[in-house]
């Protein structure tokens, strides 16, 4: 047996270390210490880097050596914890000192570096992941509009609404609407295609290696995202799936491969691009 720390790529939240553990435990490693962008193990010489990184790129994350790249995932692991700062009401301080604080370096690096390496600025990247957590809330709270705005720090319910709706392409309405039909139960798989194939998703999609294939094109993972995902039996997933460039299509799928953290991945289809439900 030796130990192995991990640097792991997109591990930002609690649920993202539930999966990551789980998928670690599953390939025989003892998970001995496990954090948000980390993991120490020990393992048999049989489970290496690349068996690990294959498998955990099924989920969404992959392993990292590059200085750079730990550095970046640094930085988002800090905006992840200034939005919790936010919800705890314990944050008087400015993202920019937050950020260098928590790294322990110079903003103005920092900020030519991540804008470099991920081709957008910080403050887009904290824009987008605090509107992932208004979704999240909308989802799964009974927090009104106004208290999620109060609770997230916003200066006020419209212009919360106008950047939602800004940076998403649809209002907090529309969204809301696609929550309750993606709640919808439906007796079959017949039932949800026909109810969404008048929805304007006329497109039949499938699998090719790497690709989604759209009628006959092919398309790369992470320009299609899922917006509703319903589950049908033990193994069948229906996704209905957008394009950049606005076609709609329905995807049959089944559930990953690998059983554990299997209900939380579904839990997460709907906020994920669909290379996370792509192996």
């Amino acid at each position: 047996m030796e130990s192995a720390k991990l640097h792991i790529k997109n591990m930002i939240c609690p649920r993202c270390i539930y999966v990551v553990e789980k998928e670690l435990s599953a390939l025989g490693a003892e998970v001995l210490q496990i954090d948000k962008g980390y993991a120490l193990i020990l393992r048999e010489s049989s489970i290496s880097n690349h068996k690990i990184n294959t498998r955990l790129k099924e989920f969404g994350f992959e392993l990292m050596w590059n200085p750079d790249d730990l550095l970046i995932e640094k930085i988002k692991i800090g905006i992840y914890d200034y939005i919790n700062h936010l919800e705890e009401e314990i944050n008087e301080e400015r993202l920019s000192h937050h950020i260098s604080k928590f790294v322990g370096k110079n903003y103005n690096a920092l900020s030519k570096l991540f804008s470099r390496k991920e081709n957008e600025t910080i403050e887009n990247y904290y824009i987008k992941l605090r509107l992932e957590r208004v979704k999240e809330l909308l989802n799964y709270s009974e927090l009104s509009l106004s208290e999620i705005a109060t609770k997230l720090g916003y200066s006020s319910v419209h212009y919360l609404s106008n950047q939602f709706k800004r940076v998403n392409g649809f209002s907090v309405s529309e969204y809301k609407n696609r929550i309750k039909k993606r709640d919808k139960i439906y007796q079959s798989i017949e039932e949800a295609v026909n109810r969404l194939c008048n929805d304007g998703y006329t497109h039949k999609c499938r699998r090719k290696e790497n690709y989604i294939e759209v009628d006959d094109r092919l398309i790369l993972p992470d320009a299609v995202k899922i917006i509703e995902t319903h589950i049908f039996g033990k193994t069948q997933v229906l996704h209905a799936v957008e394009a950049e460039d606005g076609l709609r299509g329905l995807l049959l799928d089944e559930y990953p491969r690998h059983a554990s953290g299997r209900g939380l991945l579904l839990e997460q289809y709907s906020n994920k691009v669909m290379s996370n439900g792509v192996a």
